[in-house]
């Protein structure tokens, strides 16, 4: 089990429960001021939680939540440089069923999804991609015209080819197992992943909406 640990965000504006093994990286690097960005520095190489603030594009969520959903995943396969994506698992509901701390206003909606990307790192070569499993939540609050993207990157593979692989032992390139050090199947990561994901969305809580430039 991922012991997780409640962090400020933004200045103390967003409060949310982050996994304890997971590092600032403001801290090491500039992160853009609409974001927030925690990797792994323990548990599972490469594994990132991201927490960023958008302008809500009103036509965009015209088509519904789920569109709106699968625009930024594919927005961010983009930035990724993915090769391949898959999304499945769509769902959205009132803040209150998949974020009950959030203190919502009386619009907003939160949405999830999951899927697969196949994503190089450094500009490498298709054949050094790594299989990650992307968990995304869109939360979007049409009184303050902001969309809010919580993504957790877990990968499910580190190729061999990859400049990460040389800080993974082979025996141990995936996710162990506590009690056996057998290591997990993909799907069991995954399952793994959106529980964890699940918990840190339900943790999170915007405590000051002057955060969204709005009083």
């Amino acid at each position: 089990e991922v012991v997780v640990e409640r962090r400020g965000l933004f200045g103390g504006m967003i409060e949310m429960s982050v996994p304890r093994c997971m590092q600032d990286i403001s801290r090491v690097r500039l992160v853009p001021d609409h974001q927030e960005v925690f990797a792994d520095a323990k548990d599972v190489v490469d594994r990132s939680l991201v927490v960023e603030i958008l302008e809500r594009d009103a036509h965009i969520h015209s088509h519904g939540e789920e569109k709106a959903l699968r625009f930024h995943y594919t927005e961010l396969a983009k930035a990724n440089e993915a090769f391949e994506l898959t999304l499945e698992g769509f769902q959205t509901e009132a803040a209150s069923i998949l974020a009950p701390n959030l203190n919502p206003t009386k619009q907003t909606k939160v949405s999830l999804a999951s899927g697969t990307q196949k994503v190089s790192k450094y500009k490498e070569e298709k054949d050094a991609a790594n299989d990650v499993h992307v968990c995304l939540a869109l939360v979007s609050i049409p009184e303050h015209e902001t969309d809010v993207l919580v993504t957790l990157n877990t990968p499910l593979s580190i190729n061999p080819k990859s400049s990460s692989y040389d800080y993974v032992l082979k025996e141990t390139n995936t996710s162990k197992a506590a009690s056996s050090g057998v290591p997990l199947t993909k799907e069991e990561q995954k399952n793994q992943s959106i529980h964890l994901f699940r918990t840190l969305v339900s943790s999170f809580r915007i405590v000051d909406y002057r955060l969204f430039g709005h009083e």
